[in-house]
């Protein structure tokens, strides 16, 4: 099978690296194979699948090459350096043609370990084989390492023995500290270990133990992040895959620190490299402090402060203890260099516009080094110069800003068109209801680029010659989150963020809880359980949890709607039906729905069965037994006629006495009224004071059978006393109300 590489787009990385005739595609990848053209018979779609078939028969499938997105995925076909072709599919996924890529002179990273003549471009390709290589797919692509078709189902030896054509592996390389020796171990003993460097130089070669074992000598260390490729070949000519090795000793020294004497000489301050150790020495090399630069600036206090015209000199080392060059500060005197300026050359080249340190001087340079123009920044920063010789893209000068104490910028280099100057943040930003579309202003023509929170890119368009753009986002910003807006000059400059929140609400409210329900009528009152019986028709339901201001809905059997409530800002809620539920079982769902019209799932079932209410149990109608019968000669009780004796239900008032100098009798003919409330008549009691009043009450059933009792009451106001309501039956018999007032 012949050998398959696939590179990831995104992330940078080598994802598949194998002898494989199957692969199947999660992102948008470069995919290389190890095969010439002339080793294809056919490339042909299937559905989403890319079916590639050698000559040899083999069938090569790369599942979801094709893609909603046109040229998603890439196909490159190479075998050395002899050939190396991007293939290119029409709208339809059908075979239209090969792009011959160009062998770049140099490249950056994993080159060919020997460079070939570069091969006519048939057409422009969507990238060149430089930029494979420097993707990390050019490894493959080196003299001798290179991704030869290393088919393990063909010999170029036609001869009866059979020849050796499984290729040695890697079993491990590693790269010590220092960056100058390899060790590891080869899959098979006596194999030649060959590491070269970017530029195809061997740096070293070893021959493996018997046991696979190796160790290499580098003439020159791989250090500072270079990288190298480590490889094994066989005595039959078998070369492995290549291993990457990368040094990460740091030998590069910091650049030298800016540094600033206080004015009162007691300190000193400045920039320099993250992290590294910074040390201050006198004109003798006495140490006068140390510090790091943390975040890049650092300020040192002095063990002694320095005097008019004292010079120190300023160092720092990193972390891998290498030291930069000596910065020199003076005490009165500004050593701070200015800022690089920003700056913007017109297209014709005639005219420089920029900002840099307030009253510093502009100084324009040519090639040579040499100032052919001098302008001044203004109060505020701004600066404009006319160019004494238009520049060019080919025509180039620089610019440096030179301050009062002569300390120099770092030059920038000018071309006709140059713009380093970032625009303006977008302004006047409005994002619609839906959350799906952003206007505002900005640069005109510059391009306006959003992305949610995850810094992913949710839309973009061009400001037009006003600066208004507007953007159609491809994932609405809702429910309070935001979106971030920059924007981008044609020179690619870009502007601070600006954020806007999209305020929409999509999020549904959660699924109510099922509530409490009371029953405060009848005999048994308190809480019906779910699943319960009530006599209550119109109990009680009361919620708790559910977002405030939502609108409650309640059903019952089903979609039958018979109330909407309003959730309270505490998220309670409470409703007592209006009229009498049914007799039944009734089965009550509840949802709720915010302003925005979003619903909740609906809630569990609340069951709840309504039954008629019981009849109250009657009242004890025994007579009291008693032992004497008072005198009831002012009771004017009526003897029975022709009716069959009962018993008397309600005591009758004979007497009462108020206990002070007065007192009053009422009797029978004064109380009467008609049993069971058919006339009420309440009898006032008049000429009474405050005092103890005495109530005694005599029951009697119609065969005279009698009992007395005496109740003894505190005394109320004149105005508050009324007697109890009495009533008379049918026979004519004295009997206390229901409704007594005492």
């Amino acid at each position: 099978m012949a050998q398959l590489v696939v590179y990831a787009q995104q992330d940078h990385k080598i994802i598949l690296n194998d002898n494989t005739n199957k692969v199947q595609l999660d992102q948008a990848s470069i995919i290389q194979l190890a095969v010439g053209r002339d080793d294809v018979d056919s490339m042909v779609r299937s559905g989403n699948k890319l079916i590639i078939t050698l000559k040899n028969g083999e069938k090569i499938v790369i599942d979801h090459y094709f893609t909603d997105i046109p040229d998603e995925n890439q196909l490159v076909l190479s075998r050395g350096n002899s050939e190396y072709y991007e293939v290119n599919f029409d709208s339809k996924g059908q075979f239209q043609s090969y792009t011959d890529l160009v062998t770049p002179s140099s490249i950056e990273s994993f080159p060919q370990l020997s460079t070939p003549q570069a091969a006519p471009v048939a057409e422009e390709s969507t990238f060149s084989k430089s930029t494979l290589l420097k993707l990390g797919l050019g490894v493959l692509a080196a003299e001798g390492i290179y991704l030869a078709a290393f088919d393990d189902n063909k010999s170029s030896n036609k001869s009866s023995s059979a020849p050796d054509i499984v290729a040695p592996s890697l079993k491990s390389a590693t790269l010590n500290t220092d960056g100058d020796t390899v060790t590891g171990a080869a899959s098979e003993a006596g194999c030649i270990v060959y590491v070269v460097d970017t530029d195809g130089k061997v740096l070293g070669t070893t021959t493996a133990d018997a046991s696979g074992n190796y160790s290499v000598k580098l003439s020159e260390p791989l250090t500072d992040g270079n990288q190298g490729l480590i490889y094994v070949q066989d005595s039959a000519g078998n070369k492995s895959q290549p291993s990457l090795l990368q040094g990460s000793k740091d030998t590069i020294a910091p650049e030298a620190p800016v540094a600033q004497v206080s004015a009162d000489g007691t300190a000193v301050s400045g920039t320099a490299e993250s992290g590294s150790t910074i040390t201050i020495t006198d004109a003798n090399g006495n140490v006068l402090g140390t510090g790091v630069a943390t975040n890049g600036t650092y300020v040192i206090n002095l063990k002694t402060p320095l005097e008019s015209g004292q010079v120190v000199k300023v160092t720092a080392k990193d972390k891998a203890g290498n030291v930069s060059e000596a910065s020199e500060a003076e005490l009165g005197k500004d050593t701070t260099p200015p800022t690089k300026p920003l700056v913007e050359v017109n297209e014709e080249g005639t005219k420089l516009i920029g900002t840099a340190e307030a009253n510093a001087t502009v100084q324009i340079l040519d090639s040579e080094g040499k100032v052919i123009a001098t302008g001044t920044v203004d109060a505020n920063g701004q600066f404009s110069i006319d160019l004494p010789t238009a520049l060019t893209d080919k025509i180039s000068n620089q610019v440096v800003i030179v301050d009062a104490a002569g300390n120099k910028s770092t030059a920038v280099t000018i071309k006709a068109g140059t713009d380093t100057i970032a625009p303006e943040k977008a302004a006047d930003l409005k994002i619609n209801a839906d959350g799906n579309e952003v206007t505002g202003t900005a640069e005109p023509n510059a391009t306006v680029t959003i992305k949610d929170s995850s810094s992913k890119v949710i839309g973009s368009a061009t400001a037009d010659a006003d600066g208004k753009f507007t953007v159609t986002l491809s994932t609405a910003v809702t429910d309070g989150k935001y979106c971030y807006i920059t924007v981008a000059d044609k020179s690619g400059n870009v502007s601070d963020s600006n954020s806007i929140q999209g305020n929409k609400d999509t999020i549904a409210p959660t699924v109510p809880k099922v509530p409490t329900v009371t029953d405060d009528v009848g005999a048994e009152k308190g809480t019906i359980e779910n699943g319960g019986t009530t006599d209550d028709a119109r109990p009680t339901f009361k919620g708790t949890g559910a977002e405030a201001g939502t609108i409650l809905s309640i059903f019952d059997k089903g979609n039958n709607l018979i109330a909407q409530v309003t959730v309270d800002t505490d998220k309670t809620w409470t409703w007592t039906p209006s009229s009498d539920l049914a007799l039944g079982e009734h089965n009550f769902t509840f949802v709720l729905t915010d302003a925005s019209g979003n619903t909740s799932p609906e809630s569990d079932v609340l069951k709840i069965t309504i039954v008629a209410p019981q009849p109250e149990t009657p009242p004890d109608e025994t007579v009291p037994e008693t032992e004497s019968v008072p005198d009831t000669a002012d009771t004017d009780l009526v003897e029975p006629a022709s009716i069959e004796p009962t018993l008397a239900k309600i005591v009758p008032l004979s007497l009462l006495e108020i206990a002070t100098d007065q007192a009053s009798e009422l009797d029978a003919e004064n109380t009467l009224i008609y049993q069971d409330g058919t006339i009420n008549t309440e009898l006032l009691l008049e000429n009474t004071t405050s005092g103890d009043l005495a109530i005694e009450q005599m029951i009697a059933d119609n065969s005279s059978n009698s009992s007395s009792q005496t109740h003894n009451e505190t005394a109320i106001q004149e105005s508050q006393i009324k007697a109890q309501v009495l009533t008379r039956t049918d026979l004519d018999q004295l009997i206390q109300s229901q409704q007594a007032l005492f």
